[in-house]
């Protein structure tokens, strides 16, 4: 399972960088307010220090190497010239309450699509092209928005929100294993974000499947009924 995630489908001699290093630069992040599992239980993501330990999806608790914070953008202007965040509404990818998220953090789909296209039904997808979502919309907020990546030894991706799980990449400030790794970066990404055309049908498949459901269980009979 994953394994397409995990970039096992070929390797090119040409060096790769991290999956955190494919996505723009200072994009990504989880916003202030957004719950992170923990070893402990749940936390604010603010509240996460480097060395706390966090549950990760494939490799069980791990430890957070290292904290970055800022402050998305927040200028008087028209909505594209500003990257906006993204309001993804409960359910979207698992998350238990409506989740606010910047463009450039990947986020996991899971999808019959998917796995019938990819051979996994987990899939990797930019925040940035999940418009087709239903009850997705781009927001750009009137008060500042903290964001916060969290980084590890190698890329990883967390539990947020209940059962979404968000990618969170490799500490940059980590010492490289091999010379290649130290002058040309991780050679290859532990992670694999989807292309934009490759996402938005994943995505337009999870929507179509999300409302097959529901309106299965709308038609299904009352059990008092039954």
């Amino acid at each position: 399972m994953l394994d397409w995630l995990y970039g096992k489908s070929g390797y090119s001699s040409a060096p790769r960088k991290s999956a955190a290093a494919m996505l723009p630069e200072m994009t990504g992040g989880l916003t202030a307010g957004t719950l992170v599992a923990t070893a402990e239980g749940w936390r604010l993501a603010e509240t996460i220090s480097a060395g706390d330990k966090l549950v990760t999806f494939d490799d069980g608790v791990r430890t957070v190497t290292g904290v970055t914070r800022r402050q998305h953008a927040l200028k008087p202007s028209p909505i594209h010239s500003v990257a906006p965040l993204l309001s993804l509404p409960e359910g979207a990818v698992g998350n238990r309450r409506a989740l606010l998220v910047p463009e450039g953090q990947a986020l996991v789909v899971e999808s019959d699509l998917a796995e019938s296209v990819l051979g996994d039904p987990f899939a990797l997808v930019d925040a940035s092209h999940m418009m087709r979502m239903q009850g997705a919309r781009r927001v750009l907020p009137k008060d500042p928005v903290v964001l916060v990546t969290l980084s590890f030894e190698e890329d990883q991706m967390i539990y947020i929100e209940g059962n979404a799980v968000a990618l969170c990449p490799a500490d940059r400030h980590t010492t490289p294993e091999t010379i290649e790794d130290a002058i040309w970066g991780t050679s290859q990404p532990r992670y694999k974000v989807l292309p934009k055309e490759t996402a938005q049908m994943v995505v337009a498949g999870a929507g179509m499947e999300a409302e097959l459901a529901k309106r299965q269980f709308r038609g299904s009979p009352s059990p008092h009924h039954a």
